[in-house]
């Protein structure tokens, strides 16, 4: 028998692009591509003969994928949802490369399904929530026809959608699902599924599925409607041919058809087919109206008016309709009948207030009567709305004929006008052109506080906050009632703090937490204030009602015109910039994958204050406890698994520390925060190899006082002592006054044995500060190890001394010595004292023995050598008045 004859071929490499046919049902014998896997977030595993998503948190989109590439494939499987679910939808993820960019078509248990796009982490719609009238809740077939860029879909064997897009071409497939906010968890099954790569197989499948199979016609008009809904007209009218061609139409069919052909900007189409439904239906309304916009967009005003006037007659209840009104006097503007546009455009504006295009439209009747002061005041009016409307393209022509027809003694109106200008060019990103404007109307006198907020934000922006505090504070004295503009004028306040003449943000802020209590970032940044005033408490209190508040709605924070800011800032997770998507006409959307509530960016800095206030505190299971929720809150942030880190090796939890620091310095490979907290983490697990790397790295890219000493600390370890040494003095260098490094110095020292280096050292540093516990720790070990201890036998002051003391020199002294000086030793009993305990034991000027009645000799080396410790510390002190003096004796 030949070796390897009945061999199983070898399996192509994970990520390989491939041409095959493989299934699964997940039976126990069955082959599964799809591994297990588990997050905070979601898991999956195969289980009872099917592959099992669960998501266990609301607003999450999770998927699983095989391991093998396809470009061309026909994707089949069965899915289903659990009964129990909330709002839910599931599908498949196809062509993806990574986690950035891939496809993905979703069914929800609401009957609705959508196609997706993402690429370089943006999505785009390629289908909006379109309705069906199957659903996966309980179980159906779902087949996905990928060939090249056309793309065909199928439920239970029947067409719901094509579409076309060559954003990418080949990738990997998964098992996907949505669990949106309505229950904290879902569960998604796949019971079977199968796709087919091969080239050959692909082509039959494709030719049978979408040229052979009929697609039943209602199917592609619900499809076009969705498509017309996200101003696609072009593949609106490709599904309304296809569905024409197989059924009668209808009027509603014909309407769609035209509303398509106005969308795609052919006009005579347009007007064919609304000719076609209103022979059908006359009195179709929607057909009416869009048949004379279609009419007027054709040019032919004529015959436009003389429709419009026709429905006015045989419809009277349309005599409300303000979009009429509006149509005619366009009509006669172009026809060049002055004042009959006048009529109609005033009464359009009458029945509808709020438009901008009508009171535009009734400016220009108005200029052409040749009453300009009547055309300005409309302008302005329509430029307002339109600007609120952020319709800036026909905001830009508002402004212009409006400028032109003011004169200069319209002084008001022409920084109104430039503000409005000023502000419309913000928002489109234009701030060297926003700023010349702000600056033109501020310095003018204009009295408008959006545009001086939003100087002041372009002067921020150009560090320039000093500046900018004016005009913060003339935005919020204007509109007093306004909680972010006191918000701001505080922010950047705090920001400034340090810098001489930096105003006190406290009375701002105050004005802004009193005009929203409920806003996160107002809370946020009153507790960061008390924190920096040394009211850790207090801070707490407010950095929690900051957090508690980030989940509640602000009305009080919608922004006036031109405040295109709001406090904090918003941020997402992979889905970052996704929006609920419009509905199709008259159908309800349902939300976007992605993120529900509070973004991880909103939540991220406000988590952090909260665990850092509690470590200042002390309180480090708290600190530990909260930063666990931060990050199932917000995901894999560097910063918060800094703080885990952080708040683990308070309570000496290394091992976990060091996790958290290591996975943070993987997400920011920079940051030498956490390089030096991953180093100091590592020192202590004895991990002296993977410190060192650390370290080095710090040093190269990052040199700092820090840094320096966790590599004499390191060095230390190994008893490198002179290295240390170098290390801890090039700390000091940088600084000076750091009492750590100055006693790792003096820990250094003492190991080496260098009594005076470390005696004066420490001494340095007790006699600098309260003495802290390592300070006493090591005059400890140097007293223990070098010194000897004397003391007065009356009041038990301590003297330390060194052991070895050299012999002292003779000397007299003079004058009257300090009082915690020695007085010497009784001979006769061999007691101690100092002098304020034996000078009430005078006799005829020397001090006696309280006990003995001896005289208290200072003859051995040790009292020597105090007493002239003492009387030089007292010199030094009285400067060189008062006091003792010594002097030489031979």
């Amino acid at each position: 028998m030949i070796k390897g004859l009945f061999a199983r071929a070898g399996q192509p490499q994970a990520g390989a692009l491939v041409e095959e046919r493989w299934s699964s049902s997940f039976g126990r014998f069955r082959h599964n591509r799809f591994a297990a896997e588990a997050a905070d977030d979601y898991a999956a595993r195969v289980r009872r003969g099917r592959l099992e998503l669960e998501i266990s948190k609301a607003g999450v989109f999770a998927w699983v994928t095989a391991p093998y590439k396809y470009r061309d494939f026909v994707l089949e499987g069965r899915i289903s949802l659990d009964p129990h679910n909330g709002h839910s939808a599931a599908g498949f993820v196809f062509r993806q490369v990574n986690d950035e960019n891939f496809y993905y078509f979703l069914l929800s248990n609401r009957g609705h399904f959508r196609l997706d796009v993402v690429f370089n982490r943006t999505p785009f719609h390629l289908i909006e929530w379109t309705p069906t009238e199957l659903s996966p809740r309980g179980g159906c077939e779902l087949r996905v026809l990928a060939r090249g860029q056309r793309f065909a879909f199928f439920v239970d064997d029947e067409w719901i959608a094509e579409v076309t897009d060559d954003t990418i071409p080949e990738g990997a497939f998964g098992f996907g699902a949505q669990n949106y906010d309505e229950r904290g968890q879902g569960r998604f099954y796949l019971h079977k599924v199968s796709v087919e790569a091969r080239p050959v197989e692909v082509e039959k499948q494709y030719y049978r599925w979408v040229h052979v199979v009929p697609a039943r016609p209602e199917l592609r008009i619900t499809l076009a409607r969705s498509f017309l809904a996200m101003g696609k007209p072009v593949e609106a009218l490709a599904q309304l041919r296809r569905a024409l061609a197989q059924k009668t139409a209808a009027a509603e069919d014909y309407l769609l058809m035209g509303q398509a052909y106005l969308q795609a900007r052919l006009y005579r189409e347009a007007v064919a087919s609304l000719d076609r439904c209103l022979s059908l239906e006359p009195g179709n309304t929607r057909a009416m109206l869009t048949r004379a916009d279609a009419l007027f967009l054709t040019h032919d005003y004529v015959a436009s008016r003389e429709y419009v006037g026709r429905i006015l007659a045989e419809r009277p209840e349309l005599g409300q309709e303000p979009f009429l009104y509006n149509l005619l006097g366009s009509c006669e503007y172009n026809l060049g009948n002055w004042e009959r546009s006048e009529a109609s455009c005033r009464t359009a504006v009458g029945l509808d207030p709020g438009n901008p295009l009508y009171r535009e439209n009734l400016a220009r009747s108005l200029e052409r009567l040749g009453r300009p002061e009547e055309a300005l005041r409309l302008y302005l009016e329509a430029a307002r709305l339109l600007f609120k409307a952020e319709i800036h393209d026909e905001l830009s022509l508002v402004l212009a004929r409006a400028q032109a027809l003011a004169s200069a003694e319209d002084t008001a109106v022409l920084l109104e006008l430039k503000a409005l200008e000023g502000k419309m060019l913000y928002q489109e990103g234009d701030r060297k052109g926003a700023e010349a404007l702000f600056r033109e109307v501020l310095d003018s006198g204009g009295q408008d506080s959006a545009a001086a907020y939003l100087y002041g934000l372009i002067l921020i922006e150009n560090k320039r906050r000093l500046e900018a505090d004016a005009y913060l504070a003339k935005a919020a004295e204007l509109e007093q009632s306004y909680p972010l503009y006191w918000f701001r004028l505080a922010e950047n306040r705090y920001l400034q703090r340090g810098d001489h003449g930096a105003p006190d943000p406290l009375e701002a802020l105050e004005r802004a937490l009193a005009l929203s209590p409920g806003d996160p970032w107002i809370n946020n940044l009153y507790g960061q204030v008390l924190s920096e005033r040394g009211e850790p408490e207090r801070a707490l209190e407010y950095f929690r009602l900051a957090l508690e508040s980030l989940e509640r709605p602000l009305e009080s924070l919608e922004r006036p015109p031109g405040a295109s800011e709001r406090p904090g800032s918003t941020a997402g997770r992979v889905f970052e910039g996704y929006a609920a998507p419009a509905a199709a006409a008259g159908q309800t959307a349902e939300p976007s994958p992605g993120p529900s509530g509070p973004t991880a960016g909103e939540a991220v800095d406000i988590y952090k204050n909260n665990v850092d206030v509690l470590l200042r505190l002390g309180r480090h299971r708290e600190a530990l406890e909260l930063a666990v929720r931060a990050l199932q809150s917000c995901g894999e942030v560097a910063e918060l698994l800094n703080l885990r880190g952080n708040a683990a090796v308070e309570l000496r939890l290394f091992a976990a520390a060091r996790e958290d620091y290591e996975r943070a310095l993987e997400l920011d490979p920079g940051n030498p925060d956490y390089m030096g907290n991953l180093a100091t983490c590592c020192l202590e697990l004895d991990l002296i190899l993977r410190a060192e790397e650390l370290l080095n790295r710090l040093l190269e890219d990052h040199p700092s006082a820090w840094a320096y000493n966790l590599t004499g600390s390191l060095a230390m370890r190994k008893n490198e002592h002179e290295r240390a040494r170098l290390a801890f003095e090039e700390a000091l260098k940088l600084e000076p006054a750091c009492r750590e490094i100055r006693l790792n110095l003096v820990s250094l020292e003492l190991d080496q044995g260098h009594y005076e280096q470390a005696r004066e050292l420490l001494a340095g540093v007790l006699a600098a500060g309260e003495a802290e516990a390592r300070a006493l720790e090591l005059q400890a070990r140097l007293r223990e190890r070098f010194e000897t201890r004397l003391s007065c036998h009356a009041c038990g002051r301590e003297w330390w001394v060194p052991r070895e003391v050299p012999p002292q020199p003779g000397f007299s002294l003079r004058g009257e010595p300090p009082a915690e000086a020695p007085a010497g030793r009784c001979q006769a009993c061999g007691r101690i004292y100092c002098i304020a305990c034996a000078a009430a034991h005078v006799e005829e000027q020397r001090l006696m023995c309280p006990r003995c009645s001896e005289p208290l000799r200072i003859a051995e080396d040790p009292l020597k050598y105090l007493l002239l410790q003492c009387v030089e510390s007292a010199a030094g002190a009285h400067g060189d008045g008062g006091g003792s003096r010594v002097s030489d004796q031979s």
